[in-house]
């Protein structure tokens, strides 16, 4: 027991599904989605609509939600706010959406990365969804694996959004909603 205390970690020893379909890809980010209680960090080159929801649902709840988009620029999650606020479906969905792009950067990040290389979900530095890639066809889903009680895999890959983050940008809508919100800087 001591000699493979040594040898081995926590990280060995998760609990892990392996996806080989993009549906099923769907429902255990979802199923992450709902364990969600403090922050998640997502970067997604897919687009679906159950998913969008939920992200604005996991919001809506106080969670702090940091997106790396990187879906084709005519699906953009800016576009899909951009539409929303042009015409919501309702007041509620307005406000929400109003005070999303207007929260702090610690409750709400979007950016936007036109080459993500890879797609993945880490719901409150534990529980971790990734893609896997394909060399033969990296454009096409392959395969994921879900990591479900992984602190350290969490944490490397919160290192990779941040990594991600510093190529990436702001959209427009985030830029236009800070420029309102920040004090000016003109005084000097």
């Amino acid at each position: 027991n001591d000699s493979l205390n040594r040898m081995l970690n926590s990280t060995y020893l998760s609990s892990f599904f392996v996806i080989k379909d993009f549906n099923r890809l769907i429902i255990e980010v979802m199923r992450v989605l709902d364990n969600a209680q403090k922050n998640v960090y997502f970067a997604s080159r897919y687009h679906d609509s159950h998913v969008s929801t939920k992200l604005f649902e996991t919001f809506s709840k106080g969670i702090g939600l940091h997106i790396i988009d990187s879906t084709p620029e005519q699906i953009s999650l800016e576009k899909r706010i951009n539409a929303i606020i042009r015409k919501a479906p309702n007041r509620d969905t307005f406000r929400m959406i109003d005070k999303m792009i207007h929260a702090p950067s610690s409750k709400f990040e979007l950016l936007r990365l036109s080459d993500l290389p890879a797609s993945f979900i880490v719901v409150d530095e534990l529980q971790v969804v990734y893609e896997t890639i394909s060399h033969t066809n990296p454009q096409q889903f392959t395969s994921a694996l879900a990591c479900y009680d992984d602190a350290y895999l969490a944490q490397q890959f919160i290192n990779y959004f941040r990594i991600l983050s510093e190529k990436a940008r702001a959209p427009q809508i985030i830029q236009a909603a800070e420029s309102k919100t920040l004090p000016s800087n003109r005084t000097k």
